[in-house]
């Protein structure tokens, strides 16, 4: 009988030795998956502001791309401006050439 209590109590302490090392092992489980899901909400947060940014850079390079446009717009017209007074000076030039020589 004494050996039997004595084999009972070894298998309970052997049963409670598992337990407490399972317990251990899904607590070290759980912590671990806490900071798998706190990495995940940073990771989205840090998602959230590159997309903020990118749609900001989207806006500016459209707005800088239109400026451009005016911009080469505007160089253009000037450029015919000039084009045009360099014609008549040169007629003009042309005209008080003919003149001289006359």
């Amino acid at each position: 009988m004494k050996c039997e209590i004595e084999s009972l109590n070894r298998i309970m302490a052997d049963i409670t030795n598992a337990r407490e090392a399972e317990s251990k092992n899904l607590q070290k489980e759980l912590a671990e998956k806490s900071l798998i899901q706190q990495e995940v909400s940073n990771l989205k947060g840090e998602l959230s502001d590159v997309t903020s940014s990118e749609k900001s850079l989207e806006q500016e390079l459209s707005s800088v791309r239109q400026q451009l446009k005016n911009t080469s717009k505007a160089a253009s017209q000037e450029q015919g401006k000039l084009q045009t007074e360099l014609d008549t000076v040169t007629s003009e030039r042309n005209v008080l050439s003919a003149v001289k020589t006359t």
